[in-house]
């Protein structure tokens, strides 16, 4: 599998259908926006923030599962309408969360390591930068900070692998509705083996793009004082990760179809065989 057959496959999916698509990522980012916004106004008011926080990761998790359900309608053909993802989502609420709880108890020890190699980083910077002051030890200060960044990039590097295993259980819950949540994520774990890499490289591969969506940031704040330029290049920089957004949504789609045909030639070899 290549991610540059992958991105093409994407890019035909999407089109005639690229407004559509970025549409409906805008009205997903202006629901959480708003939850954001009501969150930041209400200020100190800790009792209601705490509230909003929670909506916020209740419904998120729904919505999510509705945006891969409408993105695989619309990478099939199917009649899509912009709000079908809230539907979708909220109709499947207890299923999107089962999904998500599952998710989690498979990846329990590597974001426990994660933790862990976060604390180990802090005490060790901590303990590098106390040596570098009390003793003047530059060379052991930089040393403890070494391992402690090795540490937590070896932590992170293995919670990446793991959870890549589950990066198609959504899309198979939704193909099959009948399917336990369990078996969806056991499922996921079993059409991924040997594809992590392809996964992993095709995710990348969106690098260059989003770096270059998040430029015309840098230059909006470095026009701050020029008020039309700096609007401008915000306006610019917002329409090009919605498009991104679409982009990669559509990717992973594909990615998922395309996993599914390889794992289907497989089974159908081993059967003749």
């Amino acid at each position: 599998m290549v991610a540059t057959d992958i991105r093409k496959e994407a890019r035909e999916s999407l089109k005639n259908k690229w407004v559509k698509a970025i549409l409906i990522i805008l009205i997903q980012f202006l629901i959480t926006g708003l939850l954001t916004g009501i969150e930041k106004a209400l200020g100190d008011n800790s009792i209601l923030t705490s509230i909003i926080s929670i909506i916020e990761v209740v419904i998120g998790i729904p919505l999510s599962f509705g945006m891969v359900a409408v993105f695989m309608k619309l990478k099939r053909n199917e009649e899509v309408n912009y709000f079908d993802f809230i539907k979708i989502g909220f109709d499947n609420f207890t299923r999107a969360w089962g999904l998500c709880f599952r998710t989690l108890l498979k990846m329990i020890l590597p974001i426990i390591c994660v933790v862990l190699a976060i604390i180990i980083v802090t005490i060790m910077f901590t303990a590098g930068g106390i040596a570098g002051i009390a003793m003047g030890a530059g060379q052991q200060a930089l040393g403890l900070v070494i391992i402690g960044i090795i540490i937590y990039v070896v932590a992170l590097a293995y919670a990446v692998t793991i959870g890549l295993k589950y990066a198609l259980t959504v899309c198979i819950a939704y193909d099959n509705p009948d399917m336990t949540t369990q078996d969806a994520v056991e499922k996921s774990a079993e059409l991924m083996v040997g594809h992590r890499g392809d996964l992993f490289v095709l995710l990348l591969s969106f690098l260059g793009w989003a770096l270059l969506c998040y430029l015309p940031l840098v230059l909006a704040t470095a026009c701050i004082l020029v008020p039309v330029l700096a609007i401008v290049f915000m306006v610019g920089a917002v329409c090009g990760l919605l498009c991104l957004g679409a982009y990669i949504q559509m990717a992973r789609i594909c990615f998922y179809d395309d996993v599914l045909k390889l794992n289907s030639e497989k089974t159908t070899v081993e059967v003749q065989e």
